[in-house]
């Protein structure tokens, strides 16, 4: 049914996708979290919203290293350039 093509063209490219960001945002979990339980110790709850700005910023600063080139990629195949993510 033409219904079903309409609904199941939703999750077209759902693996890549979750291939793309699983590996960052574990990352930026793992690293967040490292960093303020690290810090709040050391520095106490009034600092806490300074903390969580330096964990995150650590985080996003990991993620965005493998995060960056899976863009590059996805961009190039998006626009034509290549007919796909090997090439």
């Amino acid at each position: 049914r033409k219904e079903d093509d309409n609904i199941l063209s939703l999750y077209e490219g759902l693996t890549g996708n979750i291939l793309k960001e699983g590996p960052p945002s574990a990352l930026y979990l793992g690293v967040y979290e490292s960093v303020k339980y690290s810090l709040l110790p050391l520095y106490g709850p009034q600092y806490k919203l300074l903390i969580y700005l330096a964990a995150g910023a650590a985080g996003e600063l990991v993620g965005s290293v493998v995060r960056g080139p899976a863009e590059a990629i996805k961009s190039t195949v998006q626009s034509g350039i290549a007919g796909s993510a090997s090439e």
